[in-house]
């Protein structure tokens, strides 16, 4: 196909729609002109074993394998064997059904020689020669045809794709010795960022470690091993406040959640949901506390790193004093023990409310704020390192 060249063919009733430009010498195939489709076949999850030939089920190609299925996790007799669909190397799977429609036609290439079967809900792609398999399965993951498999799914709650959708797919085909050549490269930064995410992995269940004992004085660093912590209530280290967003500054609104910390509330509900008037939000500002007195039992406590901003008013606030570093708290509050205390403080019956009077009551146990900042130094190195490997990979 030409550069700039648009689809305009029919062919085997299927419609056509422009595909934007691409390169000299490349092409735009439908799926059925690169193979022939054919369906998956049995294997209940109670027929999974732990050893004997191996298979794979729909729900493993979105949950388990990523782009190429070259290890396999489950595995079935040669009775189940002999009632299901064996699948060769070359071929596309895909997932037929999914609960989302992010999952609806993700798919993996088998690129090994094992004798292997695909059970029921997968459908099958066995690629002729005109097509790179590792090419394709990374290509059916662009935006482009992610796009159309999103309109070609049905139903509501579960998402079904079919063998006759698929075939209406249109990809871009470069020629087979580039395909190649792309699939090597994308298959050596795949291996490259698998390495790279298990060694932050490793790093964070590295610092998890450190908290735990430092935090907890079970390990001590170095020069401070006879010091004695001290027992204080949080009401003694911070301080409520509820400063009004009455004079309306310029500021962004955020939400507080149990996983991000503080976001901005467009990106929380997709949306901005505060009304007009936000002059009894609340104003916080870098380095104070907030979080959801219903929430603060799943994790919904946050430390606002920014200059300035907006909340609900719904949000209890509170400060440090100057007998706790901030980020020595952010850490404490992290911890599985500290957590368990704001739980046991918490009030209420099926939603567990926990106002600053019940919070300033929890009990931690602080090393002098000289020993805090050497913990501290470790954490942060600690965190500085994880986020280092994570920009090599965004």
């Amino acid at each position: 196909m030409k550069q700039s060249a648009t689809i305009k063919s029919k062919q085997n009733g299927l419609s056509s729609e422009p595909m934007s430009s691409i390169s000299t010498n490349w092409e735009c195939k439908y799926l059925n002109e690169l193979g022939s489709f054919s369906k998956g076949k049995g294997i209940l999850k109670e027929q999974v074993v732990e050893s004997g030939l191996p298979c794979i089920r729909y729900g493993e190609i979105y949950t388990t394998h990523d782009f190429i299925l070259n290890e396999f996790k489950s595995f079935i007799s040669q009775e189940v064997a002999n009632e299901s669909k064996e699948i060769k190397k070359g071929d596309i799977l895909f997932a037929g059904s999914g609960e989302t429609i992010e999952e609806i036609g993700k798919s993996v290439a088998y690129v090994g020689n094992e004798k292997a079967f695909a059970g029921g809900d997968v459908i099958i792609l066995s690629t002729n020669g005109n097509v790179n398999a590792e090419y394709l399965s990374y290509c059916l993951e662009t935006d482009f045809v992610r796009k159309q498999k999103r309109r070609l799914g049905q139903g509501q709650q579960v998402v079904h794709i079919y063998p006759s959708d698929l075939a209406k797919i249109q990809v871009a085909l470069p020629p087979l010795p580039v395909q190649k050549q792309i699939a090597h490269i994308l298959n050596l930064i795949g291996t490259a960022i698998t390495k790279n995410n298990s060694l932050i992995s490793k790093k964070e269940s590295q610092k998890k470690y450190l908290m735990q004992m430092l935090l907890s004085g079970k390990k001590r660093l170095k020069g401070f091993a006879k010091e004695k912590w001290t027992e204080v209530r949080m009401d003694a280290v911070t301080k409520n406040f509820s400063r009004r967003n009455k004079d309306l500054i310029d500021a962004r609104i955020y939400s507080v959640t149990n996983t991000n910390g503080f976001v901005f509330q467009s990106e929380h509900f997709e949306r901005e949901v505060a009304g007009e008037d936000l002059s009894n939000y609340k104003i916080i500002k870098k380095n104070e506390f907030a979080y959801n007195p219903a929430r603060i039992n799943v994790g919904s406590i946050a430390h606002f790193k920014n200059e300035i901003g907006i909340i609900s008013s719904l949000y209890v606030c509170f400060s440090t004093t100057e007998r706790v570093l901030y980020y020595y708290l952010e850490q404490l509050l992290k911890l599985n023990h500290t957590k368990h205390k704001i739980e046991t403080y918490g009030e209420g019956g099926v939603r567990i409310y926990l106002w600053y009077d019940l919070f300033g009551k929890i009990k931690i146990t602080l090393p002098s704020q000289k020993e805090q900042t050497a913990i501290t130094k470790v954490l942060q190195t600690a965190d500085k390192e994880i986020q280092i490997l994570k920009t090599i990979t965004q």
